[in-house]
């Protein structure tokens, strides 16, 4: 009787690292483009939340919360210059024109309240960034740069602060945006207090939300 042949040859040993090489580096050209993307929408979908967290907490405690835009981005489209992007979420003393803000953890709140996406910081985020904002006058109390929230729910900033109904913070992956990819997840806050997150090469804005408030309504 014949002995049956058991296990592979050498040609079929090379095949199969060959093709396993093949999906791998096509596997890590796909995590190298969508990666970025991932931690730039994720940033965004962070800042939503803790501007609602901001808004839901000065109805908690009958204060005015703001979220407190820090840095900025000013070489978005360069790899070579590191990420940045800062933001605080802060209680104010009082119901209406806090003359002081205090960055949580406070002695009644609890929760992080300072978020930095620059590289040494737990929040870091790679090639990921905050763009240059629109200007923000915040409250004559409050300072510039501040998204105010009152007891109400509601954003107290100016109507000018407000661009087509909506305060807008983008975040830009750097590297799509490097190559000339505008890959950029817009948050837009409504005077209402909701929010909405945009991205140009989506088809639709996610999540849907309520539509912003024009420009020209009075502040409440």
């Amino acid at each position: 009787m014949r002995r049956h042949r058991s296990g592979f040859t050498l040609i079929e040993l090379v095949l199969v690292v060959a093709i396993f090489l093949i999906v791998t580096m096509l596997g890590f050209g796909l995590t190298r483009d969508t990666m970025p993307r991932y931690r730039a929408r994720k940033a965004a979908a962070m800042f939503m939340g803790n501007v609602s967290r901001c808004r839901m907490l000065a109805i908690e405690v009958n204060r005015e919360c703001r979220v407190l835009m820090g840095d900025f981005d000013g070489s978005p489209a360069s790899l070579s210059s590191a990420n940045v992007g800062l933001y605080y979420v802060q209680i104010g003393n009082k119901s209406l024109n806090s003359d002081t803000y205090e960055t949580l953890p406070t002695t009644e709140v609890s929760g992080q309240g300072t978020w930095d996406l620059s590289v040494g910081s737990t929040d870091y985020l790679r090639n990921v960034s905050i763009l240059e904002w629109s200007s923000i006058s915040g409250t004559s109390a409050s300072g510039s740069e501040s998204i105010v929230f009152s007891p109400r729910g509601f954003v107290t900033n100016p109507n000018a602060d407000f661009n087509d109904g909506y305060i807008q913070i983008d975040f830009v992956n750097k590297v799509a945006y490097a190559k000339g990819i505008n890959d950029v997840f817009n948050v837009k806050i409504a005077r209402t207090g909701m929010t909405r997150l945009d991205n140009p090469l989506m088809n639709e804005p996610y999540p849907s939300e309520a539509p912003g408030t024009a420009s020209t309504s009075t502040s409440d």
